[in-house]
Order: C-alpha cells, then sequence, then structure tokens
C-alpha cells in the first residue's frame, strides 16, 4: 500500500515540477519577481492607449495583472509554457474578472510579435541573444520597446538603456527597434 502512495506522490510531483523544468530550459527559471519593481517596469513601458504589451513567460502573472490594473486601455498578453503556472494565472484571470488581459499557453518562440508594442520578459543573457534577439529583429515593428529584466542583449546596435536607481535594485534594461 505504501509504495502505490509514493508512486502517487511521485507522480503528482513529476507533474507539476516536469513542465516548470522544462519551461526554466526554454527562457530562464521561474523566479518571482520583485513587488517593488513593478512600478519601474509599468514606468519604462510607457504604455498608450491601445498598445499592445507581450509578457514572455508569463508565470505566475504577477507582472500581466499589474501590467492590466494600471493600464485599462491597453492590451496584455502573458504566454507561459508551463502548464501549472498558465492555470494558477487563467484561475486568477476568471476570479479578478480582468477584462484587458489576455492569456496564452504556448512557446515564447512560436507565438507572433507583429502587434507587439511592448515585450517584457526575464531570460537569460544566451537565450536573449541566442533565440529571442534575431525573432525580435525579424517580427517586432520599428518603435517597439523591449524590457529584459535582469539580463541584457550583447552587441545590439539600438537606443538603449537601464533603469538601476541603487545598487541594491536589480537592473531593468530596455531597447528600443
Amino acid at each position: 500500500m505504501h509504495e502505490y502512495l509514493l508512486n502517487f506522490v511521485l507522480l503528482i510531483v513529476a507533474i507539476i515540477f516536469l513542465p516548470l523544468a522544462l519551461a526554466g530550459l526554454s527562457l530562464a527559471p521561474w523566479l518571482p519577481m520583485r513587488k517593488k519593481d513593478l512600478e519601474r517596469i509599468n514606468k519604462i513601458a510607457d504604455l498608450k492607449e491601445n498598445q499592445n504589451f507581450y509578457e514572455l513567460g508569463s508565470g505566475d502573472g504577477r507582472v500581466c495583472f499589474y501590467m492590466a490594473k494600471n493600464n485599462p486601455n491597453s492590451q496584455i498578453i502573458g504566454v507561459e509554457i508551463a502548464w501549472p503556472l498558465y492555470l494558477y494565472s487563467i484561475v486568477k484571470l476568471k476570479l479578478l474578472k480582468t477584462q484587458n488581459l489576455k492569456l496564452i499557453h504556448g512557446n515564447v518562440f512560436k507565438i507572433p510579435l507583429n502587434d507587439a508594442d511592448t515585450i517584457y520578459f526575464y531570460g537569460l543573457t544566451k537565450t536573449f541573444n541566442e533565440k529571442l534577439l534575431p525573432k525580435f529583429k525579424t517580427e517586432l515593428k520599428d518603435g517597439s520597446k523591449i524590457i529584459s529584466y535582469v539580463f541584457s542583449a550583447d552587441n545590439w546596435n539600438v537606443k538603449k538603456g537601464t533603469d538601476r536607481p541603487s545598487t541594491k535594485d536589480l537592473p531593468i534594461n530596455y531597447y528600443i527597434k
């Protein structure tokens, strides 16, 4: 009996954590961002009415929900591949009835971004440079803003900057195509 219970528990753990581990291999491991950095991201995004904001690898939806609440006249789109985090966000979306937020369960590398005005993501430098940068260069329209939490792109010759009010704050890098 104990063996069946142990196998059942291990199966549940695998069902929950395997998608999270695989998602971490595609962009970055899931780590909830600091709540105090949400305001900085919103300020950098500077969304205007009817603009589209994409969060690639939306995790628990923390950034998406914040952006939707603070930018009610913009469309916020969160993309997440790990189904436990996606399902968590869907339940939260249903409970909060956020009208301007759309959640997509999918691979960020396969989602078209041609209508994006601003993109936010937390991704490792290697992933940014090798996978996302080519996608951004071909799919994003001129003037699109890319916001990267912590990590930066190497050798991208566009208008760029870093928001880091103090050495205790994590850098938020931004690029304008």
